[in-house]
């Protein structure tokens, strides 16, 4: 049933077709408010008149108008394509962030694992610039919610410095900056992920998953360089 009301649609588009019923609802029209003529009279020359410019109008518009939405429909085909993108840097931004979020909230975080953890952090406010010049055919709740992540990266990105003389001192204050601005991330892609080609709905395993793991190797990678730091002092 959807396949043949799509072939319907697509004849209905036809610019014949379209010809065709135009002229058929101008001529209603005009019979509706001047009568039916006499094919023989004057009035009969001034009907036909009517409805072959109401055809000729109809047509023109729609000629008029094709290569507009050609024009628009390609321009929201690019946009769905590069969301696509945007939407990839997205998740990469916020498994980032989230994997240095779970390392700061650990019992065991120590100056070592803090200091690993925020050598992997990056900060990247410009992950969505490419949808910019693609924003008046994307819903505002999208571009809004996509505006609201930037700043929130932008202001996250300011009091994201840390004083290497503190160490894991700093963990919980950066723990609580990374969690509002990745609120705001998961928001955003939850919102984008429908609109970008071929993605389908966002899920959260596949931020929270994999940023546990992420998490856990930089945990395993501080313990090796413990190791590594105990087996030189038993050395020296």
């Amino acid at each position: 049933m959807s396949e043949m009301n799509g072939k319907l649609r697509a004849l209905l588009a036809r610019p014949l077709v379209v010809a065709m019923l135009s002229a058929g609802v101008g001529a209603a029209v005009v019979v509706c408010l001047l009568g039916i003529p006499k094919l023989w009279s004057a009035e009969a020359a001034g009907w036909a008149s009517a409805v072959g410019t109401t055809l000729a109008a109809v047509v023109a518009l729609y000629v008029g108008l094709a290569p507009h939405r050609a024009t628009r429909a390609d321009h929201v085909a690019r946009a769905r394509a590069i969301s696509v993108i945007v939407y990839g840097r997205l998740t990469r931004q916020l498994l980032d962030l989230e994997s240095v979020r779970l390392v700061c909230i650990r019992s065991d975080v120590d100056d070592v694992l803090f200091a690993i953890a925020i050598e992997h952090m990056s900060v990247d406010p410009a992950f969505s610039d490419p949808l910019l010049p693609y924003f008046d055919v994307i819903d505002n709740e999208i571009t809004s919610s996509l505006a609201a992540a930037v700043a929130d990266l932008e202001a996250a990105k300011g009091l994201l410095r840390v004083s290497e003389d503190l160490g894991a001192v700093q963990a919980p204050r950066i723990a609580s900056i990374l969690d509002a601005a990745n609120q705001s991330l998961r928001r955003t892609r939850t919102l984008l992920a429908p609109f970008a080609k071929g993605v389908g709905p966002a899920s959260e395993d596949d931020v929270d998953v994999p940023a546990q793991k992420m998490a856990n190797g930089m945990a395993d990678l501080a313990r090796a360089a413990r190791e590594m730091r105990g087996g030189m002092q038993i050395l020296g």
